[in-house]
């Protein structure tokens, strides 16, 4: 009996680690990036300008993962536009994909994530967080911020 109520809690644990496990990591380049980190990317403010922002998407679990981006405006400049490109482009109306992407265990997804921003030639700083979640537990996220 005594070896059954010592194992329990490290069934426990186990349990506990694997639910609230995360699958998904971003990088840059080949430079990982901690969740929620931000990154700034510059351009100049011009009428017809496009800064856009690109990381990569990482499934370290084995199994298939389906993702989806949601688009949190954190602070904008009037009159500035913003959207992203998460396997298709989509409206700046669009604050979460509608269609995953599958990102299979142990690999990335390169370049289906753009954040687009145009400044249409205002000046200043906007801020965008873009979080990444498994469309089946949306607990397993990771997101960066950036600085436009």
């Amino acid at each position: 009996m005594m070896k059954h109520i010592l194992i329990l809690p490290f069934l426990l644990f186990i349990g506990v680690s694997v639910a609230f496990g995360q699958n998904l990591t971003l990088s840059l380049g080949s430079t990982p990036l901690a969740n929620n980190e931000t990154i700034e990317i510059w351009g100049d403010s011009g009428l017809y300008t496009i800064i856009d922002s690109h990381v990569a998407v990482n499934n370290i679990s084995s199994s298939s993962i389906e993702v989806l981006v949601k688009k949190t405006e954190i602070s904008t400049i009037a009159g500035s536009e913003n959207s992203f490109c998460w396997g298709t482009c989509y409206l700046p109306a669009t604050f979460v994909s509608p269609t995953p992407i599958a990102i299979p265990g142990n690999s990335s997804e390169t370049g289906g994530f753009i954040g687009d921003y145009k400044p249409k030639g205002h000046l200043g700083s906007t801020t965008i967080r873009y979080t990444f979640f498994n469309k089946q537990n949306s607990s397993d996220s990771v997101a960066f911020i950036v600085i436009y």
